[in-house]
């Protein structure tokens, strides 16, 4: 009887732990997380950036000029 139930409690955790991280959700979170901190950048910006509409700014940021 003993055993029985916790075989049964294995699998019911076990399915719950798997169905958890079974989606990809945590994949695009971070996916979308890193392209909004990719276009608060600022500066020289790489020609290479997946951001295309954010431009290189903050450029004279502390100079006399400002």
């Amino acid at each position: 009887m003993h055993l029985i139930f916790v075989t049964s409690l294995v699998i019911i955790l076990f399915s719950c732990y798997c169905s958890a991280f079974d989606s990809n959700s945590y994949a695009d979170a971070l996916e979308k997380s890193i392209m909004f901190f990719e276009g608060q950048r600022s500066g020289k910006l790489p020609p290479n950036q997946r951001v295309t509409w954010r431009g290189d700014s903050g450029l004279k940021d502390g100079s006399t000029e400002n």
